[in-house]
């Protein structure tokens, strides 16, 4: 039986098949656990089993209608749902240049702690790694035998060939890497900084094409990682609308509970491994939510944020308003996608392992919150906004942590003056709320002085509206905050800063 490089795993219990099955459609079989389990020591006649999923006790294979009909028949069986397949391109790829991404997450205190993921097994799953064994951002882990394993769940696990070009976004997984614990020796600076870590690579994305099989295979990936005691993984991949619109979730499916992927997602989340996920880029389209897995309640989901003022990227989806939890869990500066930001957050995981191994991913996500400069207001947009290491290793060695003062105002009218006193160092966020947590607009305001001029510009564009700022001085800044149709929270985020604005007319 040729199994292309997989591991061949059987089930136990099943008889009767006397026909050898045809190569006709793929199928996802679920099976029910009280009755029979995914083993590796079983046959079922001569069926062929492509991937397997031992957490989620199910198998993938190839099935004639017949067979089919019979696996339905089979009280052993919950689901068969069909699997399509892809086809595979090769073209070049290239690889980006890189900016100071993880500035927003204070990398001098790391440095000055002497944390940069050292001892800690890390784990990427991703689409291609193209040139990580190198390229001159992986030399330091490629040199120092930090590179530990690495396999292809989507063509044959074992390939030679793994760094070579499959698909136009091959390099995806390289730059995610890169940005969790690259170094770029020419400038002596860190791209990410778990650069001290050691790392598991795992290809489960096609860089064409966008298919529902990808997540059986981020399954396996998964489980593979566990096996391996890897502790925090990072995955820069979402899934929502695929190719095949059949294939399609709904918006309503990232409830956590529903997508396998986010299922195994939890699962291993439960099993102790901390993982962290990209929110998802559909900010500005109309999904706008996040995509899974970053809608289970156990991974780290991390959102996008400008670099001066940490506003929502446009780009970066937003949690959904009909979970009882709140995703994104956290949040930090890219400018190219969750896609960056959440290897930098998985980087600032992997150095607080490396001081604090035996953390769970609850107490994880508990330190991040508490660091997090939207504490204790969080909201969709951002979750608890980006963590300062300094606030979260004080809280994690058993300081006190005072909780971030909020300046809390009840306004009777649609309008709310205010008066800056400081000045501003950074551009004053403004996030208009439904309820406590849900947003539905985010004002910036600049932090620059304008003219008379761009003032009347900014009338006639219609802004006053919104949010109107009078005067930028020096020295702070005197603006008004006008309220919005259905909004009931205002929260004003100013030089670190909170104003919490409840609209009582």
């Amino acid at each position: 039986m040729k199994i292309k490089g997989r591991v061949v795993v059987f089930i136990l219990g099943f008889l009767g098949f006397g026909a050898k099955a045809q190569s006709i459609e793929k199928y996802w079989v679920e099976l029910d656990v009280s009755k029979t389990l995914v083993t590796k020591q079983f046959t079922i006649d001569t069926l062929e089993i492509e991937s397997k999923s031992i957490w989620l006790n199910a198998f993938t294979t190839k099935l004639s209608l017949e067979q089919k009909n019979n696996l339905l028949n089979n009280d052993c069986v919950l689901s068969i749902s069909p699997v399509k397949t892809l086809k595979y391109s090769t073209q070049e790829g290239k690889m980006p240049s890189y900016g100071d991404y993880i500035v927003s997450l204070n990398p001098a205190y790391l440095e000055k702690m002497g944390l940069d993921g050292t001892g800690v097994l890390a784990g990427v799953i991703d689409a291609g790694f193209v040139n990580v064994d190198s390229g001159d951002a992986y030399k330091h882990i490629i040199s120092q035998n930090r590179l530990l394993g690495y396999r292809d769940f989507i063509l044959d696990g074992a390939r030679s060939d793994f760094f070579d070009q499959q698909t136009s976004g091959d390099s995806h997984g390289a730059n995610v890497l890169a940005y969790m614990g690259g170094y770029n020796p020419e400038t002596k600076q860190k791209i990410g900084l778990a650069t001290g870590a050691s790392y598991y690579l795992a290809r489960t994305e096609n860089g064409d094409k966008e298919h529902l099989v990808e997540e059986d295979d981020w399954i396996e990936a998964i489980e593979w990682m566990h096996s391996k005691g890897v502790r925090v993984v990072n995955t820069s991949l979402g899934y929502s609308e695929f190719d095949d619109t059949t294939e399609n979730h709904t918006t309503k499916d990232m409830n956590g509970r529903t997508t396998k992927i986010s299922i195994a997602a939890q699962k291993a989340v439960e099993k102790g491994m901390i993982l962290v996920c990209s929110a998802g880029n559909l900010g500005l389209k109309p999904w706008n939510i996040v995509s899974a897995p970053a809608d289970a309640e156990g991974v780290i989901s991390v959102g996008a944020t400008k670099k001066d003022d940490f506003a929502k990227e446009g780009y970066s989806s937003i949690g959904p308003d009909f979970n009882p939890y709140l995703k994104p869990d956290v949040s930090t500066y890219s400018d190219r996608g969750t896609s960056y930001s959440s290897p930098e957050m998985a980087g600032l995981v992997a150095c607080v392992l490396q001081k604090y191994p035996n953390l769970t991913p609850k107490q994880m996500k508990e330190a991040l919150s508490i660091a997090g400069h939207m504490n204790p207001l969080p909201n969709n947009y951002v979750g608890y906004g980006v963590p300062d290491p300094e606030i979260l290793f004080a809280y994690l060695a058993g300081e006190v942590i005072e909780q971030r003062s909020v300046l809390n105002l009840q306004v009777a009218r649609n309008v709310a003056k205010l008066r800056i006193a400081k000045k501003l160092e950074k551009g004053i966020v403004v996030f208009h709320k439904i309820d406590k947590t849900h947003v539905i607009d985010q004002i910036r305001i600049s932090n620059k002085k304008i003219d008379s001029e761009k003032f009347k510009q900014i009338a006639k564009e219609g802004l006053i509206k919104k949010t109107y700022y009078s005067k930028i001085k020096k020295e702070g800044a005197n603006i008004k905050i006008y309220k919005q149709e259905g909004v009931k929270f205002s929260t004003i985020v100013v030089n670190n800063e909170l104003i919490e604005i409840e609209w009582v007319n």
